[in-house]
């Protein structure tokens, strides 16, 4: 329980590798990362692959 960037982040620490899911958006501006994907990037020690979800 609690925020999935928070324990993505903490799992980060012995992981070789993060997979994280990102809505595929229809407008062409404005951010297209959300907040998890982007904490989780930015915070997390491994490697990160951000996948768009069909």
């Amino acid at each position: 329980m609690g925020p999935a960037a928070y324990h993505l982040v903490e799992a980060s620490q012995d992981a070789d590798l993060v997979i994280v899911g990102r809505r595929t958006r229809r407008v062409p501006v404005g951010p297209h990362l959300g907040h998890v994907a982007h904490a989780v990037i930015h915070h997390g020690r491994a490697p990160v692959v951000v996948v768009p979800l069909a």
